[in-house]
């Protein structure tokens, strides 16, 4: 992955472009209230992005899935997962960028 911030402002616009935050409502018999709530941050690609994807994944040291979109055999996913990385490394950009 290129090392400058003029290319993580570059990676920063697929986020706006192909990005999205989630929050799943799971239920679950032993929370506190039933449910947990599982918050995901994920970033599509068709398969000739792919790099951009892998250099997700190393700007988040190496945190996160890359996988096939369901239903497509053409576009990849990164996926990163939980409170805990988001609060590491989303919040993180955020206040950088």
């Amino acid at each position: 992955m290129e090392n400058n911030n003029n290319y993580k402002f570059w990676l920063g616009g697929f986020v706006e472009g192909e990005g999205s935050l989630t929050i799943s409502i799971v239920k679950h018999d032993k929370a506190i209230h039933g449910f947990l709530l599982q918050p995901e941050f994920n970033v599509a690609q068709h398969v000739n992005g792919l790099k951009n994807l892998k250099d997700f994944k190393v700007l988040f040291n190496n945190k996160g899935q890359i996988h096939k979109k369901s239903g497509s055999i053409n576009v990849w996913v990164y996926t990163l997962k939980g409170i805990n990385n988001l609060n590491d490394y989303l919040i993180h950009c955020s206040l950088f960028f």
